[in-house]
């Protein structure tokens, strides 16, 4: 039986963080039906929190305003995908910082 530290997975981590290409990661974690989520390491005040909060309350509003646009022609076109995807990961990432900011 292989250690956990011989695991050819393990051998991506440095060539990962090196290069800054999370492709990879990102095949792994669709293939499994995932997403993978950036922790960002920013330790908060409290009252930080929530300033972060109402960010991400406006993050979300502007997604939804977004996705309530491009279905108004009942058609998604690539652009409107892309720019959902943009916002939509914002979205996540503001809540992540919230959630790191809150442990």
């Amino acid at each position: 039986m292989r250690a956990e530290s011989d695991s050819p997975l393990k051998q991506l981590i440095p060539l990962i963080k090196a290069t800054g290409d999370f492709q990879v990661l990102d095949h792994i974690e669709n293939c499994l039906g995932r997403v993978a989520i950036h922790i960002p390491k920013e330790q908060a005040t409290p009252d930080v929190p929530q300033m972060k909060a109402i960010n991400s309350a406006a993050e979300f509003g502007r997604l939804m305003g977004k996705v309530h646009q491009a279905l108004a022609d009942d058609k998604l076109s690539r652009p409107e995908r892309d720019q959902i995807c943009k916002i939509g990961w914002g979205v996540v990432s503001a809540i992540m910082q919230i959630i790191v900011s809150c442990e």
